[in-house]
C-alpha cells in the first residue's frame, strides 16, 4: 500500500458525545488530519482521493466535503483508494456507545466514469480497538460497509446504518469480512473506535482500467442517542415549573438554570450551583427505569467559576426500588473540576431489587468557604449488563481463634477489580449455595484488599465452647456472586455469655422507680459503660464519655404473655 498525508476538512470531535456530530465538513482541519492510501500496485495518477470543501451544495451547516476520486483496477481483485483518520493519541479511542447508529449525507455530483467494464463503490469502514494492546497501531478489527451509490443522479440522499456487526453486504450495517485488520472478539465495540475510513473500491482482475467521479459528503453524525435524560442541556422551557426536568434541593447556597450562551458549553442554558459551608444538589425528576445488574453511566461537562482550589463538585448515582427507597449509591464522587470546561463521568452497577435510577449533581463544602460550579450537556445511559459471569470461589479461607471471637481470613480473587466479599458462619459445613443460604451472615461487602473479618462469639448468659465452619463468597463489580470458598475443618472457641430478655419477669414488679425486685430476680441486666459492657469492649458512636461515672446504663428486660 502507498500512503500520503493531506489536510482538508474539519471533524468536530469536541461535540461528538453530546452534539452527535462526527464531522460537519464546514471548515478545514489541521494539517495531517487525513491520511491517503492506495492499493500496493496502483498508479497514483489513476488512484487517488482529492479533497476540497465547498459551500454549495450543502445540506447542513455552511460547508460540505467534495471528494474527486479515481480507483485503479491493478490488483488481482481490483484496487482501492481511500482516506482515513485515526485517533491522534496512540492507545486512545472514541466512545460511540451512547448511540445506536451512524449517518452521512451524500450528493453524487459526477457519476463514475469507467475505462473498462468494472464499477466502483463507496465503503465506510471502522477500526475497532476493543481487543488490542495499548501500543497497537494497526487497523484493529476492521469492519466494512458497502454502498453502491456512485452511479446515482445528483441530489442529496442520507444513509443511516446500525452500529453493529450484521455482516450485511448492501449498506445496512457493518461486515467483518476478514479481508484486512487483526482478529478481535468478533463484535463491533462501539466504545473502542480508533478510526474511520472512506474507501473507493473497484472490482476486476487487474486489467489496468480505472473509474473516476465526484461525490460530496455532509452531516456525518452519530444518531439514535441512548441518553435517557429528557433535558440534558437544560434547554427546554419550564412549562410545569419543575426546574426544566431537574429537581433542586438546597441545604444552603443556590442552584438554578441560567441562560447565557457565552458561558454555556453548548446551546443557551446551563446549570449553576454553589454553596458556602453547606450543600446543594440538582437531581433527575421522574422515574428512570433500571434493572439489577445493569451498569449505568452518568457524565457531563463541568467548570469551576469560584476561583478556588479543591474538589467540591460531585456526581452521584442512586439505585432505588419501586417505592423510591435507595438500595445503593456511589455516594458523592468528587470531581477534579477546573476553570475550563471538562468532561467528567462515573459508573454504577444496579444492585439487586433496583427498578429505577436517579442521577445527582452535587456541590458540597464545609470549611467555611464557597464553591461555585456550572454544568452542561449531561448524559445518562444504561450500558447494559456488561458482566454475567460469576467470580471463582474464594481461596485460602481460614479462621483463627482469639478472645471471644474468630478472625476469618481469605485471599482476594485474582483478576477481579472493584469486588467485595461476603462472610458466612455455620455449625454445619458450607459447601454450596443451599448450605450458604442457611448460614449466618458475619459481614457483607468487605472491600478488596481487606481479606479479613471478625466474627464475635456470643452465647446466652454463660460462656460456652462453640464450633463453626466458615465460608467467603466474592461479589464482582457487576454484582455477580460466586460460589463460596470454605474452611475444610471446623474451629472451636469460647463464646462470651451475654444477657438475654428474660421470660420470667419479677413476680412483684411495680413501676415505682424502685428496682430492688429486679436486682433480687436473678435476671442478668444489659450493661453499657465507657470502659466495659455486656458484650466486651465498648464502642461510642458519637460524643465523649469520660468514664462510667459520666455515663453507665443498667437495663433489665423481661417479657411475658401480656407485657414487655
Amino acid at each position: 500500500m502507498k500512503n500520503k498525508i493531506t489536510s482538508p476538512i474539519l471533524l468536530l470531535f469536541p461535540i461528538l458525545l453530546f452534539g452527535q456530530m462526527i464531522d460537519n465538513f464546514d471548515a478545514e482541519p489541521e494539517a495531517g488530519y487525513w491520511v491517503h492510501e492506495i492499493s500496493a500496485n496502483a498508479d497514483p495518477t489513476l488512484s487517488y482521493v482529492n479533497i476540497s470543501y465547498v459551500t454549495d451544495p450543502v445540506t447542513e451547516g455552511t460547508g460540505a466535503m467534495q471528494l474527486d476520486y479515481s480507483a485503479h483496477n491493478i490488483e488481482a481483485w481490483g484496487g482501492y483508494a481511500k482516506i482515513y483518520h485515526m485517533h491522534p493519541d496512540t492507545g486512545e479511542v472514541w466512545n460511540w456507545s451512547s448511540y445506536d447508529s451512524i449517518s452521512f449525507s451524500y450528493y453524487n455530483s459526477v457519476a463514475q466514469t469507467g475505462t473498462g467494464s468494472q464499477t466502483v463503490h463507496l465503503r465506510l469502514n471502522l477500526s475497532d480497538y476493543g481487543d488490542t494492546d495499548p501500543g497497537y497501531t494497526g487497523l484493529g478489527e476492521y469492519y466494512y460497509s458497502f454502498h453502491y451509490i456512485l452511479d446515482n443522479d445528483p441530489g442529496w440522499n442520507t444513509i443511516t446504518m446500525p452500529l453493529l456487526r450484521n455482516d450485511d453486504w448492501g449498506g445496512g450495517g457493518f461486515n467483518l469480512t476478514g479481508w484486512a485488520g487483526d482478529a478481535g472478539n468478533g463484535e463491533l465495540d462501539k466504545d473502542a473506535i480508533a478510526g474511520f475510513h472512506l474507501e473507493f473500491s473497484i472490482d476486476g482482475g487487474g486489467d489496468g482500467s480505472y473509474n473516476y467521479g465526484t461525490i460530496i459528503l455532509d452531516d456525518f453524525t452519530l444518531t439514535g442517542s441512548q441518553n435517557v435524560l429528557t433535558n440534558p442541556g437544560f434547554e427546554l422551557a419550564d412549562e410545569q415549573d419543575d426546574d426544566f426536568g431537574w429537581g433542586i434541593a438546597i441545604g444552603g447556597g443556590h442552584a438554578e438554570i441560567v441562560t447565557d450562551a457565552s458561558m454555556a458549553h453548548s446551546g443557551d442554558n446551563y446549570f449553576h450551583i454553589g454553596v458556602t459551608d453547606n450543600w446543594a444538589v440538582g437531581y433527575t425528576e421522574g422515574v428512570i427505569p433500571a434493572e439489577f445488574g445493569e451498569t449505568w453511566s452518568f457524565s457531563g461537562y463541568g467548570k469551576s467559576i469560584s476561583g478556588v482550589d479543591g474538589d467540591f463538585g460531585a456526581f452521584k448515582l442512586e439505585a432505588k426500588d419501586a417505592d423510591g427507597t435507595v438500595l445503593g449509591t456511589t455516594g458523592d464522587v468528587f470531581l477534579p473540576i477546573t476553570d475550563e470546561w471538562g468532561l467528567h463521568s462515573l459508573e454504577f452497577v444496579m444492585p439487586e431489587g433496583a427498578t429505577q435510577v436517579t442521577a445527582v449533581i452535587v456541590a458540597s463544602r464545609w470549611d467555611g468557604s464557597e464553591c461555585d460550579y456550572v454544568f452542561d450537556d449531561m448524559f445518562l445511559m444504561s450500558l447494559g449488563v456488561l458482566d454475567v459471569i460469576p467470580p471463582d470461589p474464594v481461596q485460602n479461607v481460614s479462621a483463627t481463634p482469639a478472645s471471644y471471637y474468630n478472625l476469618v481470613t481469605w485471599s482476594d480473587n485474582d483478576g477481579e477489580e472493584g469486588e467485595s466479599y461476603n462472610v458466612y458462619a455455620s455449625t454445619e459445613p458450607i459447601t454450596d449455595s443451599l448450605s450458604l443460604a442457611l448460614a449466618d451472615v458475619v459481614a457483607t461487602n468487605v472491600l478488596e484488599e481487606t481479606q479479613a473479618a471478625v466474627h464475635y462469639l456470643h452465647n446466652p448468659l454463660e460462656d460456652s465452647d462453640i464450633m463453626y465452619y466458615y465460608a467467603v463468597a466474592c461479589k464482582d463489580g457487576s454484582n455477580n456472586v460466586g460460589e463460596p470458598g470454605s474452611t475444610e475443618d471446623s474451629i472451636t472457641n469460647t463464646a462470651k455469655g451475654v444477657p438475654t430478655i428474660s421470660l420470667t419477669p419479677p413476680a412483684a414488679f411495680a413501676a415505682d422507680g424502685d428496682l430492688s425486685e429486679w436486682y433480687d430476680s436473678g435476671i442478668a441486666p444489659f450493661e453499657l459503660g465507657a470502659t466495659d459492657n455486656s458484650y466486651g469492649t465498648p464502642h461510642l458512636g458519637f460524643g465523649v464519655v469520660d468514664d462510667d461515672n459520666d455515663l453507665f446504663g443498667t437495663i433489665f428486660t423481661a417479657v411475658d404473655d401480656d407485657y414487655f
